[in-house]
């Protein structure tokens, strides 16, 4: 009698046929194991990367030779592509895998879709071309003809100085999205991203290895119309997490299409314009959001005083990403706007028209002018560079959050109005964009509160808007009751 041992981890399906006599009659118990062999081999190859009993010298020299090895592989001049793809069909058969992931760090949940992917392809189930992409991209499937994810080819991509530069940004965006939970959800909830190579995904006659990002398909329920948003469905907490992403990879592509719903949880997605080389391309739409005028919640603050830049480049480094010299200065320029713009109490909007455009008012400089005039009195020495880009930061910042305070100061006052109108302007204020209108409180820009504000003067907004700002009210009463000694 043959025995073979599996862990059950790698067990993905049971399928239970039918009721037998005798529990041990081998030839009446049934189990599907469809997939089990591709997670059984994906164990064996990590098992046998792994050096027993041998230095910390000796596995580097061992992880560097096989990260060699893959990264010669695949692209290369035609001339050595027959070679290159039987040296590497040897470690992966193409029988066994068409999607193969070569990050030295595994991402473990891509290795479920990577494995349904491979099913797939050996069906010849190939991928579905993204028509509105602007660089190529592919919908992966699995046997069931779902989408499971979204790989996004380096020979395919357009705008960069060279081929890979976008797959890369992609995959480090999900990298630095940490901490991760159980699920592997990073904190601003980048879906799983990889770098792969993919085997004849398109059904082409040429069988070659393509590389490039792999990340995890998100279904998404549409939440604008003809540029008329509903970003009121999202919460502050997943807003908030986006907007730091953004400042810190210095994002120049956020735009309503790479922002999924998925049943109400905001997803960020498409990261290959991140971490750029400039100053001046910034794009984000986010800047108009309501949201964007409320201060960063305790638990944004908090996390952006773990963030170090220097561990940020030895994660991507371990991982055999870099982003370049240039790349690498803008992103420890982002950091410090960053932390200067959370930490200094401003909110999203402030540090998004730095980076956007120039300030209105007393100042006219953005990020870009003012590295322009720090590297004038400072072309050489970085050191210097740093620091005096730092002050200017910090005081255009500065110089935003005051003017924002003074102009709501202004704002909050009702002129004439009664003190319990004005504790509601105030409690409102505290979690809602809330301004006066003569002696009417608008909230958001849409529901509107008038005198003598009960529930029965809310108007306009949303149902939801409106119950949400009645028990305000309601609170607000309350309060005002007991504190003049009412029932």
């Amino acid at each position: 009698m043959n025995t073979r041992m599996v862990n059950e981890n790698f067990i993905s399906t049971l399928t239970y046929i039918g009721k037998c006599k005798d529990p041990l009659a081998s030839k009446e118990r049934w189990i599907d194991l469809s997939g089990l062999e591709e997670k059984e081999a994906i164990a064996i190859r990590e098992i046998e990367s792994i050096g027993v009993g041998v230095t910390a010298e000796a596995q580097k020299v061992f992880n560097d030779l096989s990260k060699t090895k893959i990264e010669s592989i695949g692209v290369g001049v035609a001339a050595e592509a027959p070679k290159s793809f039987d040296a590497f069909s040897k470690t992966y058969p193409i029988e066994q895998d068409l999607v193969v992931e070569i990050l030295p760090v595994p991402v473990m949940r891509a290795r479920d879709i990577i494995v349904a992917a491979n099913m797939a392809l050996k069906k010849k189930i190939f991928a579905q071309k993204i028509s509105r992409a602007t660089n190529g991209a592919y919908f992966l499937m699995d046997e069931k003809m779902r989408k499971v994810a979204v790989f996004k080819p380096e020979e395919e991509e357009d705008g960069c100085s060279r081929k890979g530069e976008k797959a890369n940004r992609e995959v480090a965006a999900y990298l630095l999205d940490f901490p991760k939970d159980s699920e592997e959800d990073g904190f601003g909830g980048v879906p799983p991203t990889t770098m792969v190579r993919c085997m004849d995904f398109k059904g082409d006659r040429e069988k070659r290895w393509a590389k490039g990002s792999l990340q995890q398909f998100i279904p998404n329920k549409k939440w604008y119309v003809h540029g008329e948003r509903s970003d009121a469905i999202f919460s502050i907490q997943d807003f908030q997490k986006m907007t730091l992403l953004d400042i810190r990879y210095g994002n120049t592509d956020r735009n309503q299409d790479n922002i999924l719903n998925k049943e109400g949880k905001l997803i960020p997605i498409d990261h290959g314009e991140c971490f750029p080389t400039e100053f001046d391309r910034y794009r984000l739409d986010w800047t108009v959001w309501e949201m964007a005028e409320i201060p960063y919640l305790t638990e944004m603050v908090e996390y952006v005083k773990t963030l170090d830049v220097d561990k940020d480049l030895e994660i991507l480094r371990t991982n055999g990403i870099e982003l370049g010299g240039r790349a690498v200065f803008v992103f420890r320029v982002q950091h410090m706007v960053l932390k200067l713009g959370v930490l200094g109490g401003n909110v999203p909007k402030d540090i998004g028209h730095l980076l956007t455009h120039p300030l209105s008012g007393g100042t006219s400089e953005s990020l870009g002018t003012l590295f322009h005039k720090c590297m004038t009195r400072n072309p050489t020495d970085v050191t210097l560079l740093m620091d005096s880009l730092h002050d200017s930061i910090k005081g255009v910042l500065q110089w935003a959050r005051e003017e924002r305070v003074l102009r709501r100061e202004i704002k909050s006052i009702g002129v004439g109005v009664t003190a319990e109108a004005q504790k509601i302007f105030n409690d409102l204020s505290k979690t809602l964009p809330v301004q006066w209108v003569n002696k009417d409180i608008l909230v958001s820009g849409k529901v509107r509160i008038r005198s003598p504000y009960h529930d029965d003067c809310v108007t306009g907004g949303t149902a939801t808007a409106r119950n949400q700002i009645k028990a305000v009210l309601k609170k607000v009463r309350q309060e005002l009751q007991l504190g003049t000694g009412g029932n």
